[in-house]
């Protein structure tokens, strides 16, 4: 009936109607009128012949699913009820009120597709009252919203009259059990709901974490599920425990005991918080599998009931054997036997006193003490494993010991600046929580190592090839007896030199303003400098004149702004600084290589993963298969004879192909690495992992981690564009640093969250929401229910003061691995276990490493990725034989079609860097990228000669590279004339330049080109930057001043890894950015001295588009 209503609506929307014509308006009205005519007159609906609020039907309303509207409750019994006698809604949508609703209460209400979706009591009412009225109240509408899907989580309250009550923060949600669903839920189960919102931008829902309000729940399935092998480790009255950690309730089993103590099962287990006779239990079995009957080769894993502890011991440099000791606790209600004793003695510093003495541990905290004796002679920090053989099995603990001169650890947090006068403290952005789960070290720089040497004169260091007898392991090769060590002291060389660098921020004599509840510092060139000041970092006024004297007084930096920084200090020096000049020392903040050191302890601690998964080894990876899929001949995935799709229909085979290895995991516990070369499509690779793993492995839980946001942003931006996952699917971290930035895009805000790393007891009291959706102080009850994380490296750190169950985290994923170092790499892998877990390193470690801040560490290896270090292990090196450059599947897949350069390009740096391995799937006969080289094809050199098709160039230009008296880079003005006026014509030919890049390797030539091109066209928005900002990016045209002349300061160059010259990563990342013209302006004499460019020029030369210096002078094109 309503039919040509809704065609009528759809022609003319209702922002449209009020345009009509007073006639056209009438006319329309006739038409309402009569059509509700006729259906009153078809209608067959019980209660009153007569409807009169359908005639005033609002035409607005029609054009909503879902619409907010206000009624009359008009009857009701014990199960139903109905509003304005039209829409009928059951007991469970009116459950909050239903003691108190009545026929006469007033009530707004969500209908869903005409359907009552859900209830909010204004005014119980009078059954009286609507008595007397005896008219049917009209049905008002208030609202009409769009409405989209999203997943809440929440945890069982409550289960009665068959409505589970679920409790998702500061609601409850009521769901009708379904009597056809797969799953019994209990009280305590963490559960998924995936509902129907509404858009509604004017009500923030906390509870949500969106706007809108749930309008219909379709589903509710446990939040994480577990298929797994376990055995019966107690039983107790009316439940038994697997694995001492899950738990199986008779009572969802009809009542019966139905395991015997021992007992081995294939089980399915979910999610949640259960609390029994004094313990939490986080798993619950809803169903037995199947009985694992022959178990008689199979041993308790006892290694979950022995207690070995990792140890740190500090000590005194001398000559005298010193006695330590490590206890090994028995928490089994089994005897155990210790056989046997082992340490390593890579130092040569420690041996065990009785290695062979055999010993019976006692059932239940039966202890033993392992002694052994040190001879501390060796100034150092040094790591050494214990491993204990029990005999039908073997376990290992770390022991670590620091030998110092002076057992005087600088423990002041101000370390050499504290010159003994009082430091006042100043207000930080956080207040830090009263109780904390897990407490991160301050891991302070030795101050023998601190003091030993000169830091700053880093050049002299590097001439004398840093061969300090105390640290010779920092210039050796990376092994696992020096791994600890070395690691631990490329930190601390990378944090003496960050201390360096902050001392060119001091200023002797400056002033505060008052700002709000800030002071305010003019900092000049505070953008400029690098690294940069940051919130969080620290700020010192102390008397210019007499500091030793007076009080120091500490802030911390709130803000950051374009030439200033705002601060908060100590409220009483807020109001009594009076403008007057102080001497201003900066700090940054420790937290990040704390927690560097920290997952470097963690990685290496007995419950991770340890040394075989860093120095990989076959001995413990794993037999079977995670999930036995294969490729089907469709090119499908095959799992259990049943075939599905990829969600990316586009993959290609050998994405395909990864995808598949990665489900496989063959090489757990050892990473997995997809190599990915440029324009390969690794991230819709990483996106799709993300996809399956998720889908097909239901007891997943995945951390993914970048070295950049933006990195991080472009995978949050896959997820959500691909339609599959939902808000509430998963999290993304993000730092109070970008929230400040305002860095975050707009549209991404409400997947966001803060980390609230204070322990909350289970009720999140300090989690809330802001305007934009973004969860502020998410803390550990808030995080434990998402199934998917993601963040860049850094932000994870607070994750490690928050006490996870040791197998909560069963894959992590590294996008971009090859731009990290080692220790912040392994920050997202130290929450993985032993015996579960999955690491995918995706990323080419071809390209450009991790940036550092200390040429020493970069002399002693630390540019050098764990990606890269991987990568040169046998079993992640290319096996050569019928086919070029094929690697063992079970740990690595190479992509090799490249989607971004046109032939000409890519065969440059296919050829170059990667073994003539890359295909092109960009066409040189009709393409975009062919059209745009086509495009400018009148400002190109040589055209009557040149190969048409080839887009990459090389222009001669024999300039000099110049430097300014206060700057080490360099800058060569006749390579920038050149860029300039070939931009010129860019422009003047209509090209847009916002797809138009120039890379350079030196600072300087970044901002002579910046000044250039900017006072000329101010909005060109050109990105012009070093090569180190355009990784990971590309552009049409790429234009590259190699900026180098002089040939007798290239060594110096190439020992500290500046420019181009002998750095083949700097030159792959270049020239890889370029889709379709790629033009490189140098001097030829001098880039020729390396095979790299040498070759480049000569490909140029082949194709004729090598430009010489007479013709780009004469500009005779």
């Amino acid at each position: 009936m309503f039919s040509l209503v809704y065609q009528y609506l759809f022609e003319k929307r209702p922002e449209n109607i009020k345009k009509f014509e007073d006639e056209k308006r009438r006319k329309f009205d006739e038409l309402i009128d009569e059509l509700m005519r006729k259906d009153d007159e078809n209608s067959d609906i019980t209660g009153s012949e007569q409807h009169p609020d359908d005639s005033e039907i609002n035409i607005a309303e029609l054009s909503w699913k879902c619409t907010k509207n206000e009624g009359i409750v008009t009857s009701l019994n014990d199960k139903f009820g109905v509003i304005n006698e039209k829409h009928e809604f059951p007991k469970i949508k009116a459950l909050d009120f239903w003691s108190i609703i009545k026929v006469g209460s007033k009530v707004s209400y969500l209908l869903f597709e005409n359907t009552v979706a859900s209830m909010k009591l204004i005014d119980a009412g009078w059954e009286e009252d609507y008595n007397k009225n005896n008219v049917i109240p009209k049905n008002t509408f208030k609202e009409g919203y769009k409405t989209e899907l999203r997943t809440v989580l929440g945890t069982i309250d409550e289960i009665n009259d068959n409505i589970i009550t679920v409790d998702i923060g500061n609601t409850k949600e009521y769901v009708p059990i379904d009597e056809t669903s797969e799953w019994i839920f209990a009280e305590g189960d963490n559960v998924r709901l995936d509902c129907i919102i509404t858009e509604d931008e004017t009500t923030w829902n906390p509870s949500i974490g969106t706007f809108g309000n749930i309008v219909e729940i379709k589903k509710i399935t446990p939040n994480s599920i577990n298929n797994d092998i376990g055995r019966v480790t107690a039983t107790a009255g009316d439940y038994a425990i697997f694995d001492e950690s899950i738990i199986l309730n008779y009572s969802h089993f009809n009542k019966q005991k139905i395991v015997d103590l021992w007992d081995e099962f294939e089980y399915l287990a979910i999610e949640t918080s259960i609390f029994r006779d004094g313990r939490n239990f986080n798993w619950r079995i809803t169903k037995l599998i199947k009985k694992i009957e022959d178990n008689s080769d199979r041993q308790i894993d006892s290694t979950k009931k022995i207690q070995m502890n990792d140890e740190f011991f500090e000590l005194r440099q001398n000559s005298r054997v010193i006695t330590k000791f490590t206890t090994i606790f028995n928490n089994s209600d089994q005897k155990i036997t210790i056989f046997k004793c082992e340490i390593t003695a890579n130092s040569g510093l420690i041996e065990l006193q009785k290695p062979d003495k055999k010993f019976e541990l006692k059932p239940c905290n039966g202890a033993y003490k392992v002694f052994m004796n040190i001879c501390p002679k060796q100034y150092g920090i040094f790591a050494e494993e214990l491993n204990v053989d029990f005999g039908t099995f073997k376990k290992k603990s770390l022991i670590k010991f620091q030998i110092s001169r002076s057992m005087s650890v600088n423990r002041n947090r101000f370390g050499r600046f504290n010159t003994g006068n009082e430091i006042i403290p100043g207000q930080k952005i956080k207040s830090a929580p009263r109780f904390i789960e897990i407490r991160i070290p301050e891991y302070p720089v030795p101050d023998q190592f601190r003091h030993n040497f000169d830091f700053k004169k880093q050049t002299q260091l590097l001439v004398h090839d840093f061969t300090l007898h105390d640290h010779r392991f920092l210039i050796e090769e990376l092994i696992e007896q020096n791994y600890y060590a070395k690691m631990r002291y490329c930190l601390y060389l990378e944090e003496i030199a960050m201390e360096i660098y902050f001392e060119r921020y001091r200023i002797d004599r400056a002033h505060f303003d008052n700002k709000e509840e800030f002071l305010r510092l003019e900092v000049e060139g505070i953008n400029e400098k690098r690294p940069s000041i940051a919130m969080g970092d620290k700020i010192l006024a102390s008397d210019p004149f007499s500091a030793k004297t007076n009080n120091t007084y500490e802030g911390f930096i709130h803000k950051v702004e374009q030439n200033a920084v705002l601060s908060k200090f100590h409220s009483e020096f807020h109001h009594s600084h009076g403008r007057r000049d102080f001497r201003i020392d900066f700090h940054f903040s420790r937290t990040s290589f704390k927690r560097q050191q920290f997952a470097l302890d963690q990685v290496l601690s007995s419950n991770g993963l340890g040394l075989n998964f860093l120095f990989p080894r076959l001995v413990n990876i794993k037999k079977n298969p995670q999930l036995d899929v294969k490729l089907s001949e469709n090119g499908n995935i095959l799992l259990n004879q049943n075939e599905s799709e990829f969600f990316n229909k586009s993959l290609n085979v050998y994405q395909k192909t990864a995808l598949i290895n990665v489900l496989r995991g063959e090489s757990r516990p050892l990473p997995y690495i997809i190599y990915g070369p440029p324009g390969t499509g690794k991230t819709r690779t990483v996106v799709e992992c993300i996809k399956q793993i998720s889908s097909k492995i239901s007891w997943s839980r995945i951390i993914i981690a970048t070295p950049s946001n933006s990195a991080a942003n472009l995978i949050v931006e896959n997820l959500v564009e691909s339609g599959i996952f939902k808000g509430g699917d998963f999290i993304r971290f993000v730092s109070y640093n970008q929230i400040d930035r305002d860095a975050i895009p707009n549209n991404l805000k409400k997947y966001c969250a803060t980390i609230d790393i204070g322990y909350d007891k289970g009720d999140a009291s300090n989690f809330m929401t802001n305007e934009s959706g973004m969860m502020m102080n998410a803390s550990k009850s808030i995080i434990v229910k998402y199934r998917i994380y993601i963040s860049t490296l850094s932000t994870l750190g607070p994750l490690m003061h928050i006490k996870f169950l040791r197998d909560h985290f069963t894959h992590v994923i590294i996008d971009e691995a090859g731009q990290s170092v080692e220790p912040e790499t392994l920050i997202p892998i130290s929450f993985l276990c032993q015996n579960k877990g999955q690491v995918i390193l995706a990323g080419d470690p071809q390209q450009l490493g991790p940036v550092l801040i200390s040429q020493v560490s970069k002399f002693c290896g630390f540019e050098k990725s764990f990606l890269e270090r991987l990568s040169e292990h046998k079993y992640y090196l290319p096996i050569y034989g019928e086919k070029k450059d094929q690697f063992d599947e079970k740990f690595v897949t190479k992509l090799k079609k490249n989607y971004r350069s046109l032939p000409s390009i890519l065969n440059v740096y296919s050829h170059l860097f990667y073994n003539n391995d890359l295909e092109a799937e960009v066409n040189d006969e009709k393409s975009p990228e062919m059209n745009i080289l086509k495009s400018i094809d009148s400002l190109l050199w040589n055209r009557n000669t040149a190969n048409k098709k080839c887009g990459a160039f090389f222009v001669n230009v024999s300039g000099r590279n110049l430097k300014t008296s206060d700057s080490s880079s360099w800058f060569n003005n006749e390579e920038a004339s050149r860029i300039f006026y070939f931009i010129c014509k860019l422009k003047n030919l209509g090209i847009s330049l916002k797809n138009v890049g120039i890379i350079t390797p030196y600072a300087l030539q970044v901002k002579n080109l910046k000044k250039i091109i900017n006072e000329s066209m101010p909005d060109s928005e050109i990105k012009i930057g070093s090569v180190e900002e355009f990784q990971g990016q590309e552009r049409d045209i790429i234009l590259i001043s190699t900026v180098r002349t002089n040939k007798g300061l290239i060594a110096t160059d190439q020992r500290f890894g500046l420019g181009f010259l002998q750095c083949s990563k700097r030159m792959n990342v270049a020239i890889s950015r370029a889709r379709a013209v790629l033009i490189v302006f140098g001097k030829e004499s001098l880039l020729a001295q390396d095979e790299n460019w040498r070759y480049y020029i000569q490909y140029t030369k082949e194709n004729g588009t090598y430009v010489t210096e007479k013709v780009a002078n004469s500009d005779n094109n």
